[in-house]
């Protein structure tokens, strides 16, 4: 009776020790797991940056001018360009990130070159690229109710002079000054001094057509209407 006894309570003490070394084991694989997930997680790909060098604002009948894009950081020599034109007309080079000169539309045009690595590795670079409009030389404003005429002449950095004038009266007054050019929009403030030599400022303020019109708001310079348009007569470097 004893040894039969003893012979039952050596089977249970050998199928506890083989249940405690299953779950033993299972608490290890769950353990592995875990961490083979962290370290996958730390790993973060390195994006780098794109760089811009040369010119982002050109006169619009510019073409000697370039602007060069080059990419540091990505994890792969392999690297290409693209760019995201927003209707500039502009390329780029998709080897080298070179964009090279061409003549543009007049406008102020927000771009975004993207570099990708053949690991596809990216980043971009938004930039703002300005196209002035060249509307350098004569520009002519009919004033019927008055019988007078405004010539307007523009240089190439924005130097201005306006005569008023008659065939009858001869120059009636004289406006002289300096307009800002940016992109197909002019803007400014000249001084004027009439046939009486009265002194005045007159605004300037509106959006330029190459070859064609400037119109202006807010145009009071003798009967010329609040909307006020000079149309294009010569092109001229002065």
């Amino acid at each position: 009776m004893i040894a039969r006894i003893l012979l039952i309570s050596a089977a249970l003490l050998l199928i506890s020790c083989g249940g405690g070394s299953s779950g033993s084991g299972s608490s290890s694989g769950s353990n592995s797991g875990s961490d083979g997930g962290s370290d996958g997680g730390s790993s973060e790909p390195d994006f780098g940056t794109v760089t811009l060098v040369g010119q982002a604002e050109v006169w619009s009948d510019e073409i000697n001018w370039t602007l060069s894009a080059s990419a540091d950081g990505l994890n792969s020599s392999g690297v290409s360009f693209q760019l995201a034109a927003n209707n500039s007309g502009l390329e780029i080079d998709s080897t080298t990130g070179l964009i090279q000169g061409a003549a543009t539309t007049p406008g102020v045009y927000d771009l975004v070159i993207t570099a990708q690595d053949e690991a596809g590795g990216s980043t971009a670079k938004s930039f703002r690229f300005t196209s002035n409009a060249f509307i350098a030389g004569h520009w002519l404003m009919d004033l019927p109710s008055s019988d007078e005429e405004l010539l307007m002449v523009i240089s190439r950095n924005g130097r201005t002079s306006i005569t008023r004038s008659s065939a009858l009266d001869g120059i009636n007054a004289v406006c002289n000054g300096q307009l800002s050019i940016v992109g197909d929009t002019v803007s400014g403030n000249l001084g004027c001094v009439d046939a009486e030599l009265n002194r005045f400022s007159q605004t300037v303020s509106g959006t330029a057509i190459e070859g064609s019109s400037i119109t202006l708001s807010d145009f009071t310079l003798g009967d010329a209407p609040a909307e006020g348009r000079f149309l294009f007569q010569t092109q001229a470097e002065v």
